[in-house]
């Protein structure tokens, strides 16, 4: 089901692309499209084959606030773009689809990265996350097969459905304990990432957002999660038969649980959906499994 969502999204997408041209809009230096709303300078589209883009804080004596959705769709020429802090928000899929794209540097203004706005970047391999992002939508960077490493902000609070799915070649993530929510399927496939650490502050887990690839009946043999023994990350692992290394005492463990690391529906429909709630610290936590 979320595998037909995701190809809907695309298509939906791609059919926005064909007629995203503002009516209204302008050029800026023959490259920029652009409209003024509200006073202020609104990035709607971009023409050209320029390598290098740094978009401007102003236009027009407006601040530039805002990249729209589709607005550098397929932009195949460019490698390195560099976002004002004058922006606080990049619409869907921004950048689906930029080929050569290897390097964005982000306005610490963003708070958060929009569905698909980095889908299918292949050649990112450097993005540097504003300090004050709180969200990380469905499928941001979905097939970024280039990224080998990244940080996220402190002030990270969510992580959707997909976000780093087919990262192959990311070897590394970074969490701190503002982190709430990870997304199903949210590091599906990412071969090289060998364990991490989940903070106590996750509250949810998507099924199979970690230790899974294409062969979704077992998981990564060398795949391990790091925590607190009452974590969320430790039940995931158990539930996962995944290895858990507990932060406390160093030891590992690889158990299963009575919840079925797999269960796939026989006509082939999806996969069953399983929840249970446990209280943890006081409170409860959902946990959500579909393998």
């Amino acid at each position: 089901m979320k595998k037909m969502k995701l190809i809907a999204s695309l298509m939906a997408a791609a059919a926005v692309c064909m007629n995203m041209s503002d009516v209204n809009a302008q050029k800026y230096y023959e490259t920029l499209e652009y409209i003024i709303h509200d006073d202020k300078a609104v990035i709607t589209g971009f023409e050209g084959n320029m390598q290098v883009l740094e978009i401007p804080a102003k236009i027009d004596g407006k601040d530039v606030v805002e990249i729209r959705e589709n607005a550098f769709f397929k932009c195949s020429s460019i490698k390195k773009v560099t976002v004002p802090e004058t922006v606080t928000f990049i619409g869907h899929h921004a950048f689906f689809g930029c080929t050569s794209l290897e390097e964005i540097i982000l306005s610490d203004n963003i708070i958060s990265i929009d569905e698909g706005c980095f889908s299918g970047c292949i050649s990112l391999d450097k993005v540097i996350l504003p300090d004050n992002l709180r969200v990380i939508e469905d499928k941001s960077f979905f097939n970024c097969k280039s990224l080998d490493d990244i940080v996220f902000p402190q002030k990270l609070e969510e992580i959707g459905d997909y976000a780093f799915a087919n990262c192959g070649e990311l070897s590394e993530v970074t969490f701190y304990n503002n982190l709430m929510s990870i997304g199903e399927f949210s590091f599906f496939n990412c071969k090289k990432l060998e364990g991490v650490y989940i903070p106590d502050s996750v509250m949810s887990m998507g099924s199979c957002s970690f230790g899974y690839c294409e062969d979704m009946r077992k998981t990564i043999g060398n795949f391990k999660i790091k925590g607190n023994p009452e974590s969320l990350g430790r039940i995931y692992a158990e539930s996962n038969n995944i290895t858990f290394e507990s932060s406390e005492n160093k030891k590992s463990s690889k158990k299963s649980s009575g919840i079925p690391a797999l269960a796939v529906i026989a006509s082939g429909a999806g996969l069953l959906f399983f929840q249970f709630l446990e209280k943890l610290k006081g409170f409860k936590r959902k946990y959500e499994y579909e393998c």
